[in-house]
């Protein structure tokens, strides 16, 4: 088990649906909860990781605007939080968890941005 999916895993309140490194031409899933591993198709996960690819690429203009660094992007959706932890404009992880009232987003944050990628 990776770095990122022991210390996102052992984050109280937040359970882990899917965590994931992505590079510029591939990505690896590292870890997918059995409960909905089979819900996603090989090419779900290539949509998905595009969509990523598209994100990380546009949001250097962001970056730039605003005179910050992304610490991570958080997408909500009905019924998951999606967290994009770049670490260079083309590499970085992405983990999914399920949402609920106490998921602690400030400390998953917290964690991912003290690991080294």
């Amino acid at each position: 088990m990776s770095t990122i999916v022991e210390r996102l895993r052992n984050v109280d309140d937040a359970d882990a649906r899917l965590i994931a490194r992505f590079e510029a031409l591939d990505f690896e899933i590292e870890y997918i909860r059995e409960d909905i591993e089979s819900r996603y198709s090989d090419e779900d996960l290539d949509r998905a990781y595009r969509s990523i690819m598209a994100n990380q690429i546009s949001s250097d203009d962001f970056k730039t605007a605003v005179g910050k660094e992304f610490e991570a992007q958080v997408l909500f959706l009905e019924g998951v939080v999606v967290l994009t932890l770049p670490s260079t404009r083309y590499d970085g992880s992405v983990a999914s968890f399920d949402r609920h009232e106490e998921l602690p987003i400030n400390r998953l944050i917290d964690v991912a941005s003290d690991i080294e990628h």
